[in-house]
């Protein structure tokens, strides 16, 4: 692969670990991979894969290209909080890169985020600037956490109308957070999204990693907002640059992995903000999707649209079930 990416076993560690999970997804990971090795010659690393679903021959393409690779098989499907917090337990590196398996990168990023943590002892974990397929900048920084009041907006701005989903997604100010206003400069913020964190490693353990009840979507802002509250900065790091491309796995799932990050997307309120404010997401939640309800009998009008109103419908009653369903004190 490189010359600086080490056998785990040499009893000096690796600068860094990179946790990475999959399934099906071998040609992003490949890619990813040949792109660690273009670009990560200025730090050591170590790579440990996961594979959470065997469903094509991406272990044996790794060990052909990756030889130095640790890979592991995951013994049922779990969440991305779980199988990630299980791949860091075996780590070596002095600081601990979480990151989606549908990346490119685009300068020595992870050198980059290395040396800033070295020179930033106060600094507990470093995002990337993200970038889509076009070139242009993904958001994720947000200066403010999900509460009711972005839910709120995101009901007031009639998302679910206007094809922007109900599980995450577009627009990210509201439905994440505040948005920051500044991707080209480096500047502290409440969270980073969770395709790409570079932990340092005690801070990671010191808070306990990962909430594993969190099956996919939001431990971002979870594990962030723990780590703001335990006195380290959560920074955006623009210098280090990375595609990512989107939804090449999760895209993959469907029906019953929307149906996963909505759970999360509830938790997290249930978790962080009281049993009113908790409860007051929910009706917003609940306003959300009553409007694809409404809307979805239309779409059966437009051609083409019928399969989407069914899947909308279908997803919106499901999501109702579940806002009505779980506690609002977990």
């Amino acid at each position: 692969m490189s010359n600086n990416m080490i056998n785990s076993n040499l009893s000096h560690p690796p600068d860094l670990t990179l946790s990475i999970v999959t399934g099906g997804n071998r040609d992003q990971i490949i890619g990813f991979l040949r792109s660690v090795k273009q670009w990560t010659s200025s730090i050591s690393y170590e790579i440990i894969l996961m594979e959470y679903k065997k469903s094509d021959d991406t272990e044996e393409v790794v060990r052909r290209e990756v030889p130095e690779a640790i890979i592991l098989l995951a013994p049922h499907v779990r969440g991305y909080a779980e199988n990630h917090n299980d791949v860091l337990k075996q780590s070596k590196g002095r600081y601990l890169a979480v990151l989606n398996d549908d990346m490119v990168l685009e300068n020595d990023a992870l050198g980059i985020m290395v040396r800033y943590l070295d020179e930033h002892l106060d600094v507990g974990v470093i995002g990337a600037q993200l970038l889509n397929r076009d070139g242009t900048i993904q958001p994720s920084s947000y200066v403010s956490f999900s509460t009711p009041k972005s839910e709120l907006k995101r009901f007031l701005r009639l998302d679910a109308l206007t094809g922007k989903g109900l599980t995450g997604g577009y627009p990210f100010m509201t439905i994440f957070g505040r948005c920051s206003g500044n991707h080209h400069k480096t500047h502290e913020t409440a969270h980073i999204m969770g395709a790409c964190m570079v932990f340092r490693r005690e801070v990671f353990f010191g808070a306990s990693g990962f909430d594993k009840q969190f099956f996919m979507g939001y431990e971002d802002q979870d594990i962030c907002r723990r780590i703001g509250l335990s006195g380290h900065k959560v920074v955006y790091l623009p210098m280090a640059s990375i595609t990512h491309l989107g939804s090449q796995t999760v895209g993959k799932l469907g029906f019953g992995m929307s149906m996963h990050m909505f759970g999360s997307r509830l938790y997290f309120h249930d978790k962080w903000n009281g049993k009113m404010g908790a409860f007051l997401a929910r009706v917003f939640i609940a306003g959300q999707l009553m409007q694809v309800l409404a809307a979805s009998p239309f779409l059966y009008l437009i051609p083409g649209k019928k399969a989407k109103a069914g899947v909308e419908w279908r997803r919106a009653v499901q999501s109702l079930k579940k806002v009505f369903s779980r506690r609002t004190d977990k």
